[in-house]
C-alpha cells in the first residue's frame, strides 16, 4: 500500500507540474493576444502557436512600414512636382526677359541708327554751308571753358561725321553684340543644382 500511495503521490505531482507548467505558458502569452484584439476574437486562426503570434505582429510592422513607405512617396512626389514647377517659372522668367530685351536692343538699336544718320545729315548740311560761304579753313579753334566747350572749324562737318561713325563703332563692338544662350550651359547649371 505504501507503493501505491507513493505511486499515487507521483502521479499527482507529474499533473501539478503540468498544470503549473501550462498556467504559466497561458499566462506569459495573455500579453500578446491583448495586443491583437483579432486573434482574441478568432483564437482558432492564431490558436497558442507562438509562430503566429510573431507573424500577426511581423503583419502589424509591415503595415506600419507600408504607411511609412506611403508617407514618404507622397512627400517626394510633392518635392517633385515643386521642383518641377519651380524650373517652369524659372524658364518663363527667361523667356520673359529675352522677349524684353528684344525690343530694348530694337528700340536703342533705332535710336542709334537716328543718331548716327543724324550726324550724316548735320555734316552734309556743315559741308553744303562751307561750300556756299567759301571758308578757306583758316578759322580753327578749340576751347574749354567754365561755360562748355567751344569748337570752331572749317571742317566741323568732316569731325561730327567722323563722331558719329565712332558712336556706330562703339555701338557695334560694345552694345550690340548678341551672346547667345548655350543649351549645354543651361543643362549643366541644372544639373549642378541637383
Amino acid at each position: 500500500m505504501q507503493k501505491e500511495i507513493v505511486r499515487f503521490t507521483g502521479i499527482a505531482l507529474c499533473l501539478f507540474n503540468a498544470l503549473v507548467t501550462s498556467v504559466i505558458i497561458g499566462l506569459s502569452l495573455m500579453p500578446s493576444f491583448a495586443a491583437n484584439p483579432e486573434s482574441k476574437n478568432n483564437s482558432t486562426k492564431v490558436g497558442l502557436d507562438s509562430k503566429n503570434v510573431t507573424n500577426a505582429s511581423q503583419i502589424e510592422y509591415d503595415k506600419l512600414l507600408l504607411e511609412k513607405k506611403k508617407r514618404q512617396i507622397s512627400r517626394d512626389e510633392r518635392y517633385d512636382e515643386a521642383w518641377i514647377k519651380l524650373r517652369e517659372d524659372e524658364f518663363v522668367h527667361r523667356m520673359d526677359v529675352f522677349k524684353f530685351q528684344y525690343w530694348t536692343s530694337l528700340c536703342i538699336f533705332l535710336v542709334v541708327i537716328m543718331l548716327v544718320i543724324g550726324g550724316f545729315i548735320l555734316s552734309w548740311k556743315q559741308f553744303e554751308l562751307d561750300s556756299k560761304l567759301g571758308n578757306s579753313g583758316s578759322e580753327n579753334a578749340f576751347e574749354i571753358s567754365k561755360s562748355g566747350v567751344k569748337f570752331r572749324s572749317s571742317v566741323i562737318g568732316l569731325s561730327i561725321m567722323f563722331l558719329s561713325l565712332g558712336f556706330f563703332y562703339m555701338y557695334i563692338k560694345e552694345v550690340y553684340p548678341v551672346n547667345t544662350v548655350q543649351h549645354d550651359a543651361i543643362h549643366h547649371e541644372i544639373n549642378e543644382s541637383d
